[in-house]
């Protein structure tokens, strides 16, 4: 199985080369958020804070990410 590097089956449309990174994926992203201070402070208490990066990273590197937990 290997990618087409011709032409689509749309007239002119060009073929897009998924085996190499875009430059989109290599970009760092960073969003700042500005909320409130009680949602910032009620924040610290979840105990799925400590693995926001983790989980940041995760939906970064995966198109589908599910996410698991008891509610309170």
């Amino acid at each position: 199985m290997g990618l087409n590097t011709g032409q689509d089956k749309v007239k002119g449309s060009p073929k897009v080369n998924f085996s190499r990174p875009s430059e989109l994926q290599q970009r760092k992203n960073v969003v700042h958020v500005s909320r409130p201070n009680e949602v910032e402070n009620a924040r610290g208490y979840l105990p799925i804070i400590d693995m926001e990066m983790d989980i940041m990273e995760a939906i970064k590197e995966n198109s589908v990410v599910i996410i698991r937990g008891e509610t309170r």
